[in-house]
């Protein structure tokens, strides 16, 4: 959306000159900076996921934490019923890991609905931006 005139422009180009050459190089560098941006994003994931469970493993007596990580980032929210289904923890452990964590300020305790959702602060802020 940041370069549609751009686009349009190349795609006219197409149609009126057959300037096929500056589409392709157009498009091949579009791919290049959205090759580069995923990457970027993917070793912030990793280590933000890998900081979190340094201060999990350090600041709380979390049972499983690596598997508790994992679930954490596999989406920006979670409830204590995901935790429940994956076969990690009871209900009533699972609440108390994701309060505790919230508590820490890696997660944030959301109301929607009447139903409690976690947000993983750090993943929602990368997947933003």
């Amino acid at each position: 959306m940041d370069h549609k005139d751009d686009y349009y422009s190349g795609l006219a180009g197409i149609t009126q000159r057959g300037a096929w050459k500056s589409w392709l190089l157009y498009m091949l560098k579009a791919v290049e900076v959205t090759s580069n941006m995923t990457y970027d994003k993917i070793n912030d994931i990793t280590a933000a996921k890998d900081a979190i469970l340094e201060t999990i493993i350090a600041d709380t007596k979390i049972a499983r934490p690596e598997s508790l990580v994992s679930a954490l980032f596999t989406q920006p929210f979670t409830r204590v019923k995901h935790l429940e289904q994956a076969g990690l923890y009871a209900e009533k452990t699972a609440r108390n890991y994701l309060n505790e964590l919230s508590e820490l300020g890696i997660l944030e305790k959301r109301e929607i609905e009447g139903a409690h959702y976690y947000l993983n602060l750090e993943l929602y802020r990368i997947l933003s931006e």
